[in-house]
């Protein structure tokens, strides 16, 4: 007589699911952090071209009025130098950053320059934005930007000549 000792296997041993669960959530860990990555990476795109977006209004809107002696993002969006999208919700002229910070600008003193001002720019984004705004001044003309308390209160300052 023989006598078959075989077993059949109904389902998956507590082992394997254990070991499939490890693989998932390694992925998911994966896929968090270049989403976070992905998503700061945008963010500071949007920020930069927003910056680069008051820059060209602000001073195509001084150029054309010579004369005045300010400029906020209220008067930018009002005159058509900027889309509504930069006047707020309210049509205030707070538009905001891509963080739903407020972007601000204003002439300096002696008004040879003017300061566009981002707030509520998370720590992550501080120096990524900062490096991508550098690309983008004259210091040879006094344009400077200025992220030294970005890690505190959020906000970023460039000062571009007029």
């Amino acid at each position: 007589m023989k006598f078959s000792l075989r077993r059949t296997q109904r389902g998956v041993s507590l082992l394997e699911l254990m070991l499939a669960l490890a693989v998932i959530a390694i992925l998911l860990i994966m896929a968090t952090r270049y989403f976070t990555s992905a998503n700061i990476n945008q963010q500071v795109n949007n920020a930069v071209d927003q910056f680069i977006g008051v820059r060209g209004a602000a001073t195509n809107y001084l150029n054309d009025n010579k004369n005045t002696d300010t400029v906020d993002i209220k008067s930018l969006v009002e005159n058509g130098y900027l889309p509504k999208s930069y006047g707020g919700s309210d049509g205030s002229g707070t538009g905001g950053n891509p963080w739903d910070g407020v972007i601000s600008v204003e002439l300096t003193s002696g008004a040879r320059s003017f300061e566009v001002t981002s707030g509520s720019i998370p720590v992550p984004a501080c120096p990524i934005l900062k490096a991508r705004l550098a690309q983008n001044v004259n210091e040879a003309l006094g344009e400077s930007v200025d992220a030294d308390n970005c890690a505190t209160d959020g906000t970023i300052t460039v000062t571009y000549a007029r």
